[in-house]
């Protein structure tokens, strides 16, 4: 999937769970504002798989430790979502411990080699 693609897909998404429904105050996109449910941009682009697409966020400021409201952070979703690409930059974002990075790593990698993910 290309980035642009992902990035019209999120904001599609966003829009249809009420995430972007306020602009900051220079017209930008809110990339923190979360819907009812607690998911973030950041939340969307996980699920998504898009590493491109999380560093933006994350470099735009995203947090990284937000929780929906039945408590997982982008991390948790990218890796239910079998999204290996998403992984390390919102494991190091969240200040994940190098030890569990590493297993991070190699878990990713199984998911990649047995064709799962994106």
């Amino acid at each position: 999937m290309r980035r642009d693609d992902v990035v019209s897909a999120i904001g599609r998404c966003a829009r249809n769970l009420n995430i972007w429904a306020q602009l900051g105050p220079e017209g930008e996109r809110n990339h923190g504002q979360a819907n009812a449910h607690g998911w973030t941009p950041l939340h969307l682009a996980a699920a998504f798989g898009s590493r491109e697409v999380v560093e933006d966020l994350l470099a735009l400021g995203a947090s990284a430790t937000a929780r929906t409201a039945s408590g997982l952070t982008p991390l948790h979703v990218a890796i239910a979502h079998l999204r290996p690409a998403a992984v390390p930059p919102l494991a190091a974002a969240a200040g994940v411990d190098a030890a569990l990075q590493k297993k991070l790593d190699a878990a990713s990698s199984v998911v990649v080699r047995f064709g799962g993910g994106g």
